[in-house]
């Protein structure tokens, strides 16, 4: 899979977007709060209140064994750089500022590297709260949505695990061609 590169780009364009509206300051892009290293456990995930989607780093767990457990299918397993950039999103989104009820809240995304964890909780007290948390989604989606994920219920050979994702992703780069999603 071809690395997600316009992750930060998106949630620049979402900044500069609030910005123009006056809604929200311009932010400059900072260091992380925190120094990642090869085989962390991250993991990222977003919950409706109703269902929960996850995202895991490559580096900590194998996607054949991720996929073919058939746990979770809505777990994906998405390349370290691109869980990078997410977390770099996030970060220009003040993600990982605190924030006041979230534990409270129905919605919320959840991030967890090793033992460490953050929740940004979905706020209704001010519209600035709410577009902040609607953006950090929107760059989370962004990498969930273009992750490519194949769920089984039995173990698959690695052969056929490739072959269905190289098929995935001809389909994905022929609808990106005709203008689609």
């Amino acid at each position: 899979m071809g690395s997600l590169r316009s992750v930060l780009s998106l949630a620049l364009l979402l900044i500069g977007a609030c910005s123009a509206t006056g809604s929200a300051p311009e932010l400059e892009l900072l260091e992380l709060p925190f120094q990642l290293r090869p085989g962390d456990r991250i993991e990222a995930s977003y919950d409706t209140g109703s269902s929960q989607l996850t995202l895991r780093n490559a580096s900590w767990i194998d996607r054949e064994a991720a996929y073919s457990s058939g746990s979770d299918l809505n777990l994906k397993v998405a390349a370290d750089d691109d869980i990078h950039r997410l977390l770099q999103g996030w970060n220009a989104l003040a993600f990982f500022k605190p924030a006041p009820g979230a534990a409270r809240a129905k919605a919320s995304l959840r991030l967890r590297i090793n033992d460490r964890t953050w929740i940004r909780g979905r706020q209704v007290t001010t519209a600035a709260a709410l577009e902040q948390f609607n953006s950090c989604v929107e760059v989370f989606r962004h990498v969930y949505d273009n992750t490519l994920s194949f769920h089984t219920g039995a173990r698959i050979d690695r052969s056929a695990f490739e072959a269905e994702q190289r098929r995935l992703r001809q389909q994905k780069q022929i609808r990106t061609e005709r203008g689609g999603w």
